[in-house]
């Protein structure tokens, strides 16, 4: 009655004088840790049920679904008045499209209308990635560049056929072929030893993330600190939230070392 966009008023009689015995199981909530998956990955969707009636329910069933065909159901137990629990259910993601996971809660109910919740995903056969950098070393133990493709799933730093078999497709260009790069292509832009680009480069870069793309900035050996800031940072209005200063700490004295205390789980 308060979200309703015309205003409503509600009046209930009980006409038996008594309170109501009723049944209410609701679906509260339906989630899963993201809703981009590969073919072939499995993942986790979560269940809430709560019990919203007056009386104590019994043990009653949730049906799953994934685009109208049924993936199992799952034992609800026995619930009393304002409690909740959860339940669970391990899917593999199928062929590349859009597909919409449904709950719905099986039992006699006062109120069936919060019975049922669904969830879109997409599930997709690679990952477009862009890698910049400025190509001048091959070995993968001395370029940033080798790390990320290896954490990717590319064995080889210098591959750039996309025939891998990891879900990412990366490209890797230099900084100069960043320039006429469409992005939209890719679902992510990474700078693993962030170099100076043009302005018009960072320009369509802060485009496309605004557009929904991501990005990584991985300040390295490559990053001037004035450029950086001065592209990404923009006083506080640029893609990095915080600006950046010299790096503190000596490669050649390892024993002069500063420590970094990681932000809290909730930064």
């Amino acid at each position: 009655v308060q979200n309703s966009a015309v205003p409503t008023a509600v009046e209930i009689y009980n006409v038996s004088d008594t309170e109501g015995q009723d049944q209410n199981l609701t679906l509260e909530s339906l989630s899963m840790s993201r809703q981009v998956f590969g073919t072939g990955e499995s993942f986790l969707v979560e269940a809430e049920v709560r019990n919203y009636g007056t009386v104590q329910t019994e043990q009653s069933t949730v049906q799953w679904t994934c685009d109208e065909l049924s993936l199992g159901k799952t034992t609800v137990g026995s619930l009393e008045p304002g409690q909740s629990t959860k339940v669970t259910l391990r899917h593999t993601a199928g062929k590349p499209g859009f597909s919409r996971i449904s709950c719905r809660i099986e039992s006699a109910d006062s109120l069936i209308a919060d019975n049922e919740r669904s969830l879109m995903l997409e599930i997709i056969e690679h990952v477009s990635v862009l890698l910049v950098d400025d190509l001048r070393d091959d070995d993968p133990l001395r370029t940033d560049r080798g790390f990320v493709l290896a954490a990717l799933g590319y064995g080889d730093a210098s591959a750039n056929d996309g025939r891998s078999k990891s879900i990412f497709q990366v490209k890797t260009v230099t900084p100069q072929e960043f320039d006429t790069e469409i992005l939209s292509q890719y679902r992510a832009v990474i700078l693993p030893s962030v170099p100076e680009l043009t302005a018009a480069s960072v320009a369509r870069m802060t485009d496309f993330v605004r557009q929904g793309g991501g990005a990584w900035l991985a300040p390295g050996d490559q990053t001037t600190p004035a450029d950086f800031n001065r592209q990404f940072y923009r006083n506080g209005s640029g893609l990095s939230p915080l600006a950046i200063a010299s790096a503190a700490g000596d490669l050649q004295k390892r024993e002069e070392f500063i420590t970094i205390h990681p932000p809290a789980k909730e930064h």
